[in-house]
C-alpha cells in the first residue's frame, strides 16, 4: 500500500504507481465487472499467499502463538485501516466481511431489530442492486416505507432537490452511493451528507 501522512491519506494520487501494482493490467483488456470481482494488486497477493501459508490459523481463537501471530496481523490491519479512514479502529468501527454485498446483508439484519412498521429507509435508483435488496426485502419483513430518489436527467446523479425532500420524511436509514455504477456519476455525498 502507498505511504499514508499523518492524517492517514495518501499524499498523492499517482496512477502509473498505481496501475504498475497490478500485474492483470499489463494485458490488453478493458475489464467493467469490479463490482463483482475486482483485480488484486501483486502486493495483495504476496500478503495472502504469505498469510495462507505462514501464519494461517484462527484469528481470536486460540492462545498457541500461531493464532497469536494471525491475530496480532490481522488487528495490525484494522488499526492501518483505521488510521486511513480517520475512524477508532479499537472500537471496532472497522469490520470486515467476505465483500460488500455480505456486508450489506449483515448490516440490514442488524439494525432490524430497531426498525418499527412505517419507519422509512431513502435508498437511490442509482443504488447498485446488492445494496437496496436487503433493505427492500426488510421493508417487506418489517412494513417499512422504502423511499427511491430519482435521478437528475441532466448530470446522472440523484437529484439533489428531491433527496432533500425525502430526507424530510425522517428516514431511519439513507443510502448513498458515493459513485453510481450505472452512470459513473459521482454524487455530492459531502453535500448532501
Amino acid at each position: 500500500m502507498s505511504d499514508l501522512d499523518s492524517k492517514g491519506a495518501s499524499p498523492s494520487f499517482d496512477l502509473e504507481n498505481i496501475r504498475s501494482q497490478f500485474p492483470f493490467l499489463e494485458k490488453e483488456i478493458i475489464y467493467f465487472d469490479n463490482a463483482a470481482t475486482t483485480q488484486k494488486a501483486q502486493w495483495f497477493g504476496d500478503a495472502w499467499t504469505s498469510a495462507a501459508f505462514y501464519t494461517n490459523a484462527n484469528v481470536h481463537r486460540g492462545v498457541y502463538r500461531l493464532a497469536q501471530e494471525a491475530t496480532c496481523k490481522f488487528e495490525s490491519v484494522r488499526k492501518k485501516i483505521g488510521k486511513w479512514l480517520q475512524v477508532d479502529a479499537e472500537r471496532f468501527d472497522v469490520l470486515f466481511s467476505s465483500g460488500t454485498t455480505s456486508f450489506l446483508n449483515m448490516w440490514a439484519r442488524s439494525v432490524e431489530g430497531t426498525l418499527e412498521k412505517g419507519d422509512h429507509v431513502l435508498a437511490s435508483v442509482l443504488d447498485h442492486h446488492s445494496a437496496f435488496l436487503p433493505w427492500q426485502q426488510l421493508a417487506v419483513r418489517k412494513d417499512l416505507v422504502l423511499d427511491y430518489c430519482p435521478m437528475d436527467p441532466v448530470n446522472f446523479c440523484i437529484s439533489e432537490t428531491k433527496f432533500r425532500d425525502l430526507l424530510k420524511k425522517k428516514p431511519r436509514i439513507v443510502l448513498l452511493t458515493a459513485v453510481s455504477n450505472v452512470t459513473g456519476a459521482v454524487h455530492p455525498v459531502k453535500d448532501l451528507a
